[in-house]
């Protein structure tokens, strides 16, 4: 989805996660880092985390989360560990 075709709503989320992301990640980014693909990024794991969550019986909302942030935050290898 564009900026044109953002709702307002979506596009206040979409401020607040990269505020976030750059706030947790800081110092981490390299200075080039390209904030708006890394918040697009992790609205679409979270998004298409969410919907695999949901084909669950019982749906589990909180290993979904913790599954997404562990992706989003410390990569592939922190995901696939079950913790």
């Amino acid at each position: 989805m564009s900026e044109i075709d953002a709702t307002p709503a979506q596009r206040a989320v979409f401020g607040e996660i990269r505020d976030s992301l750059t706030g947790i990640l800081g110092d981490q980014l390299a200075p080039g880092a390209d904030t708006a693909y890394l918040t697009a990024g992790a609205i679409g794991i979270a998004r298409y985390v969410g919907e695999q969550m949901l084909r669950r019986a019982p749906p589990d909302p909180d290993g979904a989360a913790r599954f997404a942030v562990r992706l989003i935050l410390h990569g592939l290898p922190a995901a696939a560990r079950d913790a």
